[in-house]
């Protein structure tokens, strides 16, 4: 059986050393093919290097929880037997015990946890519960948003048929509506992110909590049988309740593409209405230069027949002075 990452909580009356790479010495260890798998799986989980998860095993910042553990090591750090007042001299009090570590006061601290440790997984189930109806909502808002774009590219279409034959004031009402449900929008996705934030927060603070209910079992060591299978149980319902976290968490981020996308499409919309809005202001203006040639041209018209008229009446007049 693989052995399971647990986390320790270094004391904190020991304050962390550092140590320069002249300090340090190369080991060649030999490994199993199982040992050597378990140990990359520990690197991809902590986020460790080899050499980093092997320093904290040997110096005790590292545990490794085993049920099928023959000899368990145990490391003071604060107690050295040299009792020296250099922390970076001191050699830690170690000491090796047949199997695993247990004590009366783990028994009881194991029960006492047992009970707060069902009180918070109820909570948490209630609150992924929770969880669940609030993506739920999103999900349905970012159907209504895309249904939202849909109607729009419509109605862009729509003003390309009958462009035309719509007047300019109907051209900017029909921006003016635009513009509002954009707004409209914009007030929507503001209140979606702000419920998307309270929504992470919740869940930081179950991981959270979820964390601490790891840190605590990974202290709670018993060789008790009964007891040890109990913890075992716990763990596997905690890593389903941090996977289902997980899963919530991926469909927040997918909602918030999807939202991001759909407003990036309400931009570009806006953007083809005011082109458009250029293209009637310029049909527009083009209509009215041919209003203002046809008056000069009725004008200039209107002036010849006025001469046409008086070159006949002088005509007319001359014809008659002859006769």
């Amino acid at each position: 059986m693989p052995r399971k990452k647990t986390k320790s909580t270094k004391p904190a009356s020991r304050p962390a050393e550092t140590t320069s790479f002249l300090e340090k010495s190369q080991v060649g260890i030999s490994l199993t093919a199982q040992a050597l798998d378990n140990l990359n799986v520990i690197v991809e989980s902590t986020g460790l290097s080899k050499s980093k998860v092997f320093e904290g095993l040997v110096t005790g910042s590292l545990a490794i929880a085993s049920q099928v553990a023959e000899k368990t090591i145990s490391i003071n750090a604060e107690n050295p037997k040299n009792g020296g007042d250099s922390a970076k001299n001191a050699v830690p009090d170690i000491q090796i015990v047949e199997g695993i570590i247990g004590t009366e006061r783990q028994e009881k601290t194991t029960k006492s946890a047992d009970k707060a440790e069902s009180a918070i997984l109820s909570e948490l189930k209630a609150k992924i519960k929770e969880h669940k109806a609030d993506y739920e909502s999103l999900q349905q808002y970012a159907q209504e948003q895309e249904a939202l774009a849909k109607r729009l590219a419509q109605q862009l279409e729509e003003q390309k048929e009958l462009e035309s034959q719509e007047t300019k004031q109907q051209t900017e009402n029909l921006e003016q509506e635009s513009h509002q449900e954009l707004e409209q929008l914009k007030q929507q996705q503001a209140e979606n992110e702000a419920e998307l934030k309270t929504s992470q927060e919740t869940l930081a603070a179950s991981e959270a909590k979820v964390k601490e209910l790891e840190q605590q079992l990974s202290t709670q060591q018993d060789s008790d049988d009964d007891l040890q299978n109990q913890l075992a149980e716990k763990e596997n319902a905690l890593t389903q309740l941090q996977q289902e976290l997980e899963e919530k968490q991926s469909e927040v981020e997918q909602v918030q593409q999807q939202t991001s996308e759909k407003e990036s499409a309400l931009t570009q919309l806006q953007q083809q209405l005011e082109e458009k809005q250029g293209e009637v202001d310029s049909l527009a203006s083009d209509r009215q230069q041919a209003q203002e040639q046809v008056a000069e041209k009725e004008n200039a018209l209107t002036q010849l027949q006025q001469e046409l008229d008086e070159k006949q009446s002088i005509s007319e007049d001359k014809t008659k002075e002859k006769q």
